[in-house]
Parts: structure tokens; sequence; C-alpha cells
């Protein structure tokens, strides 16, 4: 099977057919090539691949941007060949072989594509994208209760090693007050009111291997239980709703270790 790749045997290349095509060629030139042309597999292979890529490009629509360019183009592509008949005479300068080469590249690079398998792309719309997961908006807290703010919640220990313990509400940061014998007292900024702090403090404390001993619709109590430094248990109290006008705020008031307890 003969492929435009092939060699002929008087060494016609791509660029002579393109010339050829563009009425490039010398009239003498052109009756060479054109009576070569019938005896050729090869010439007329790549007459073919430049006939079929010219219908390719005559086939497109006319992008938005640089649409004179492309008409351009188009035209070029559509300039009927007329063998026999009297052809531009240029000689092998730099002009002509830029053009040659330019056609030939354009040519090249177009039947490359068409032969490409295609490949079946979903694109999903921007419109369409789900939209991000809402973030929980700030607490609304006193300002000046809070001169510095640290991300996240106190910590759950201050006994020999790292805090353990629970998870805290959403873009809560906290600052530290005050403390004095083994009570440590934290002022906390989360997102929410008292009624959602509270419950997420119930369902949280008890996932980190705390155990609420006492609760009202305001308060909690809750004892350390799982097995924490040396067999000592921390206590907290948690205290929503006491500062007012400040739904967000809320107190953790923790104590150190002072007695053995046991899960």
């Amino acid at each position: 099977m003969t492929h435009p790749t092939d060699q002929c045997a008087l060494r016609y290349q791509g660029e002579d057919i393109a010339a050829w095509r563009a009425n490039l060629l010398s009239e003498e030139a052109a009756r060479r090539f054109e009576a070569h042309l019938p005896t050729c597999a090869v010439c007329l292979a790549r007459v073919r691949l430049f006939t079929s890529t010219a219908q390719l490009f005559q086939r497109q629509q006319v992008p938005d941007l640089s649409s004179q360019i492309w008409r351009s183009l188009q035209a070029r592509m559509n300039v009927p060949h007329h063998p026999g008949g009297r052809m531009f005479q240029t000689s092998k300068g730099a002009g002509v072989s830029g053009v040659v080469l330019f056609l030939l590249v354009i040519t090249v690079f177009v039947a490359v594509i068409a032969l490409r398998p295609s490949h079946s792309t979903s694109i999903t719309s921007i419109a369409t994208l789900p939209p991000p997961t809402a973030t929980s908006a700030p607490g609304v807290c006193n300002p000046a209760d809070f001169p510095t703010r640290t991300p996240g919640g106190p910590p759950t220990s201050s006994f020999n090693g790292p805090a353990v313990g629970f998870a805290y509400p959403p873009t809560t940061y906290f600052t530290h007050v005050t403390d004095a014998d083994g009570t440590y007292l934290y002022w906390v900024c989360s997102a929410g009111d008292p009624a959602s702090i509270i419950a997420f403090m119930k369902q949280s404390i008890p996932a980190g291997g705390w155990t609420i001993t006492a609760t009202t619709a305001t308060t909690l109590m809750a004892v350390q239980s799982n097995a924490p430094q040396e067999g000592l248990c921390s206590f907290v109290n948690i205290i929503v709703g006491s500062h007012s006008g400040y739904p967000g705020e809320w107190d953790a008031v923790f104590h150190s270790p002072t007695a053995n307890c046991h899960p």
C-alpha cells in the first residue's frame, strides 16, 4: 500500500507538490511534473492528501479571531489548478520557499489532526458545577475579650504531655484568661449560638474519651475517662450563654488531674 511518506523515483517532495498546487512552478517544471504524476503512485497519494486537506480547510467555519488570515488561507487553498496553463514565474528564492514551507506545515498539521482517532470527552459547564461547601460564619463574640486569638479550642489537658481529648465547633478560637490552683479558664468563640454550641459539645466530648457527669441547657461537666496521664483524670466545665449580646462566646474551665480515675 502506497503511503505519502514513501519516496518518489524522481525525488519529488511535498514542497514540490505544494508549489505545483499553488501555481508557483515555472511552466516547464509544471509540465514535467504533470507528465510524471500519472505514473507515480507516491506522488498521486501525496496529491490526494493535499486535496483532502484543502477540502478539510474549506469545510471549517471562519473563527471569530483572525478571520482575515483564515479567509486568506481558504482562498489560497481554493485556487484552481489548470494543467498546461500559464504558471506564475518565480525564482527559487526565499519568498517561494517561505510560502511553500508555510503551506506544507499547515497541510501536514491538519492532516495529522484529521487522522488521529477521536475520543469523546465530557466537559462540565462551570454553571453546572456543584457549589462549594458553605463555610460556617465566624462566631459573634466581644472583640475586647480576645486580645489574642489562638485558632482551635483550648488544650484539654495540662498534665505531663500533649493535650488529648475532644473536638470543638467550626471556626473556634480562644484566649487564656487565668489559671489558679490548677484551674484554667478560657474564653472561647465559636460559630453558632448557645444551643448549637452546647449540642455540639454534648456529642464531641463523649467521642473524645470523656464522660459527661452533669448537664443543663447551658452547662456541661465532664471527666476524662480514656486512661490518661498516669491514670489521673482532668475535669472540664462548659458554660454557654453567659456573655450577653455575644451568642458565640462561651467559657471552658479545665481542672488539673488530682485523683486516680479508671475507664
